[in-house]
């Protein structure tokens, strides 16, 4: 039954508090068709709530919650915060968009931001081994994934299946299956909720539940294990314990010798390329914008590398702006990669097209995709050459160097014999390269102090960044911005890694980041893959309600103590 026009009355809650900051927020912010999902509202002074118009796709359940919660801020002081949280499904594949949600309070109206959800089909999916001995009991589960075989880089869909001779009431002690090499742990669906149905294994009707379903990016190649999952499924205050068997799947490595223009893209892709002023001025520096957009591995690949013709220079890197969502197909959506060109050349220029290649494990080979090429008017200035550093005829040649120092070589008036061996001689080389000797000890000293200077200068530059990253995820955490929050714990994590691996800040990949997480292993690895996990979840555009944020900046201050980095 629908309740779409419930949810869109105005609802009066005088227990709710609405804040000035209202905040929507949809977990997960992905889902397949008929998955259950939930729609959380976060405020703090009591008002009416008016959800507005909501998509004619969504249904609404019967699940209706409302509390409140406190946290500590980053002053000390506590604040109240309360929800209100209802829940439904989706029986139609697309994108979503909710909100903005109004909250009245006497003659002020507070307004939320949008959240939007990717639905998608439903996958279908493998599943394990079931023994003769799991069959005979009450109660079995399984592992199942949609795919035994795949390439390196593809996403992988998994989940926890479980069948009952018994109808359920919900589930404890849940140890979730692991499986080593995976960054990213992408939730599809909600699995909060304990949903069952009916299906027939074997022949045989049994109550069926699909839980604790994610996506993951393997990293390793070969054969790779996904260890079992623990639980109590309960009917009441009875339970059956449960152990699931382990899954392998095959991981394959990717061809060799990949083309230069591969940018670790696995799945589908293409480019575009986009230069809005065609006509300009030598000397001139001129925004290139580089569009990549696909389905697959879109949140794991590296920028594009230019290849330019002479008299065009790149500055600096390009400005990056992720547009993905994550969803059972993996990351998809576009990455903006924003170049500034200096142009030294003149006239009508062709600038040749951008490629990427990109690996297709459909067609199981490289795919190389280009833009499009650009035609330039670019007018010429008196004063702007283009450097020729380059030219052969401005080089030295080796014979040119041995005239310049060799007095027998450049017709110089010494004769041979005359001069040299004589005391005189010795005595007027050994004076100087005695004094260049002692020169050279001391500019390689003072050299080592400025290298130690400029060491400790900068370590203490890294201190500061890091410390005003903080600053920015604290602040951030007291609005109802998720993406910025999300951005600034980003960059706060990405930073404090730079740190410790005496790196520039920012320049640490996020392979590098969880490649020395493994090597320190324990709390640190969990947290930082948690944390990146939940950055994926929750940057681009789903929303996160505070109590979440304010644990993921424990999780962040977790990180930064165990990498003793200076805060």
């Amino acid at each position: 039954m629908r309740f779409v026009l419930f949810i869109a009355t105005v609802f009066s809650v005088s227990c709710i508090l609405a804040q000035k900051h209202v905040n929507l927020s949809i977990n997960p912010g992905t889902a397949e068709v008929g998955e259950t999902f939930e729609i959380t509202v976060t405020f703090s002074k009591t008002g009416n709530i008016d959800f507005g118009k909501l998509p004619d796709a969504f249904f609404q359940d019967y699940s209706v919650q409302r509390g409140s919660s406190q946290f500590q801020g980053p002053n000390g002081k506590m604040t109240n915060q309360h929800y209100y949280k209802i829940s439904g499904f989706i029986k139609k594949p697309g994108n979503y968009t909710f909100g903005p949600v109004t909250v009245t309070s006497g003659n002020k109206t507070h307004t939320s931001n949008t959240a939007i959800i990717n639905i998608s089909q439903k996958v279908k999916m493998k599943g394990g081994h079931i023994t003769a001995r799991q069959l005979r009991d009450p109660a079995f589960g399984t592992i199942e994934v949609n795919k035994t075989t795949l390439y390196e880089g593809e996403p992988l869909l998994v989940r926890a299946k479980i069948y009952a001779r018994y109808k359920p009431t919900h589930i404890n002690n849940y140890q979730p299956y692991d499986m080593d090499g995976a960054l990213l742990k992408h939730p599809i669906g909600n699995n909060s909720q304990l949903k069952t149905m009916i299906e027939q294994f074997n022949g045989e009707d049994l109550y069926a539940i699909d839980y604790d379903k994610n996506l993951l990016f393997p990293t390793s190649v070969g054969k790779v294990k996904i260890e079992s999952y623990k639980l109590n499924l309960h009917q009441g205050y009875q339970n059956f314990p449960i152990e699931s068997g382990s899954m392998t799947v095959n991981i394959l490595p990717l061809p060799a010798n990949p083309p230069s223009d591969f940018i670790g893209a696995v799945g589908t892709f293409s480019v575009s390329r986009d230069i809005k002023q065609k006509k300009f001025n030598q000397g001139d520096v001129i925004t290139m914008t580089i569009e990549v957009s696909g389905i697959g591995n879109l949140h794991n690949i590296t920028a594009p590398q230019l290849i330019l013709p002479k008299g065009f220079t790149q500055y600096g890197d390009p400005k990056i702006t992720e547009e993905f969502s994550i969803g059972v197909r993996g990351s998809e959506g576009t990455i903006l990669y924003e170049y500034n060109i200096e142009v030294l050349a003149s006239g009508i220029t062709s600038l040749p097209s951008t490629t990427i290649t990109y690996f297709d494990p459909n067609l199981k080979k490289y795919i190389t995709a280009e833009s499009s090429e650009d035609s330039l008017d670019i007018t010429p200035v008196a004063g702007v050459v283009i450097d020729n550093s380059n030219d052969p005829k401005d080089k030295r040649t080796n014979e040119l160097i041995v005239q310049e120092f060799n007095p027998r070589e450049n017709g110089g008036s010494v004769a041979p014999g005359e001069f040299f061996g004589t005391p005189m001689f010795w005595g007027g080389v050994s004076v100087p390269l005695t004094s260049a000797f002692l020169f050279l000890l001391l500019v390689k000293s003072r050299k080592h102090t400025e290298e130690r200077k400029e060491e400790k200068q900068r370590k203490s530059a890294q201190s500061a960044a890091l410390s005003e990253k903080l600053q920015a995820v604290y602040s951030s955490s007291q609005g109802n911005d998720t993406a910025a929050f999300y951005d600034a714990i980003d960059k706060a994590l990405r930073t404090a890694y730079s740190v410790k691996l005496n790196k520039q800040d920012e320049v640490v990949s996020k392979q590098e980041i969880m490649s020395h997480a493994e090597s320190l292993g324990g709390a640190i690895k969990e947290n930082t893959t948690t944390l990146f996990s939940n950055i994926e979840v929750a940057k681009f555009s789903f929303g996160s309600d505070s109590v979440k944020q304010q644990e993921d900046l424990q999780l962040l201050e977790s990180v930064l103590t165990a990498l003793k980095v200076k805060k």
